[in-house]
C-alpha cells in the first residue's frame, strides 16, 4: 500500500503505523532471515564443525551424542542470547583463540583416554600455556595473563582424570556445556557484525538460534552416517587408530588456530 504526506511549515511530522498482520509478517520474514543465516553460519565455521567432530569421535551409541548436543546447545544459547542483547561483552579476539584451545583440548583428550597417556598429554598442554603466560608477562604477546593461568590449571587437573572412555564420556556433556558458552560467544560475533533489528529483536535472535541448530544436528547427522557408512565398509579397519590419527590431527589443528589468533592479539 502506499500513502502520500504533505509536510508544511506547519506540519512538519507525521507518524506512519503498521498494522498488525504487517507487524506480524515483519517477524516471521527476520525469524526465516535469521533462521538461514544461523545455518549459513555453522555449516562454514569450520573450527566449530572441527570441535563438533573431535566431540563425536568416542561416541559409540546414539544417547551418548544426544547428551553432548544437549550440552553444547545449553551453553552456546546462553551465551548466544546474553551477549546478543548486550547483557555481556565478549573480547572477541580472545573468544577467537579459545575456541581453538577447545578443539585442542577435546581431541588431546580422546588421544590420552585411549593410549593411557593423559597425564604426559596434560603436563605438555599445562607447560605451554604456562610459557604463553611468561610470553604475556614480559613481551605483552598473547591473551590475558590470568586466562592463560587458568587454562593451564584447568589442562593440568583436567586431562589426568579423564583415564577411561568410560569416565570421559561421562564428564564430557559438563565439558561440552562449559565450551559451549565459548563458542557461543563466537557465534554471537557473527550476529552482533550482521547486526539485529531492534524492532523485531526476539524473532531475529530466535530464528539465528533455531539455524544454528538445525545445521548443527545435520552436521552430525550427516557425520554419523559417514561413520556408519566407513564402518560397514571396512569392518576389519582399527579404529583405535583412525580415533587417534584424527584426534591428533584437529588437536593439531586446533593449536594451531590457538596460537595464531592469540599471538595476533
Amino acid at each position: 500500500r502506499t500513502s502520500e504526506i504533505l509536510f508544511t511549515n506547519t506540519e512538519r511530522r507525521h507518524r506512519i503505523e503498521l498494522d498488525a498482520q504487517t507487524t506480524a509478517e515483519s517477524r516471521g520474514a527476520s525469524f526465516v532471515t535469521y533462521l538461514w543465516l544461523g545455518v549459513e553460519h555453522i555449516l562454514v565455521g569450520i573450527d566449530h564443525l572441527a570441535f563438533l567432530l573431535a566431540l563425536l569421535l568416542l561416541c559409540r551409541r546414539a544417547r551418548e551424542v544426544a547428551y553432548l548436543v544437549t550440552g553444547f546447545t545449553l551453553g552456546h544459547s546462553l551465551t548466544l542470547s546474553l551477549a546478543a542483547l548486550g547483557v555481556v561483552n565478549p573480547n572477541v579476539p580472545v573468544i577467537e583463540a579459545l575456541i581453538g584451545f577447545t578443539i585442542a583440548l577435546v581431541a588431546a583428550e580422546n588421544v590420552g583416554v585411549t593410549t593411557g597417556a593423559n597425564r604426559q598429554i596434560a603436563g605438555i598442554l599445562s607447560g605451554a600455556l604456562l610459557v604463553f603466560a611468561l610470553l604475556k608477562s614480559f613481551f605483552h604477546l598473547g591473551i590475558p595473563l590470568v586466562t592463560l593461568v587458568g587454562l593451564a590449571l584447568f589442562t593440568g587437573c583436567y586431562l589426568p582424570l579423564m583415564n577411561t572412555p568410560a569416565r570421559a564420556l561421562r564428564w564430557r556433556p559438563i565439558l561440552t556445556a562449559l565450551f559451549g558458552l565459548i563458542h557461543g560467544f563466537g557465534f554471537a560475533s557473527v550476529l552482533l557484525e550482521i547486526g539485529l533489528p531492534t524492532d523485531r529483536l526476539i524473532a531475529a535472535l530466535l530464528g539465528f538460534n533455531v539455524g544454528v541448530e538445525i545445521g548443527q544436528l545435520s552436521v552430525v547427522a550427516v557425520l554419523g552416517l559417514i561413520g556408519f557408512l566407513i564402518a560397514h565398509r571396512f569392518p576389519a579397519m582399527n579404529r583405535r587408530f583412525v580415533l587417534d590419527a584424527t584426534s591428533a590431527a584437529l588437536c593439531a589443528l586446533g593449536l594451531f588456530w590457538f596460537v595464531g589468533r592469540a599471538l595476533s592479539i
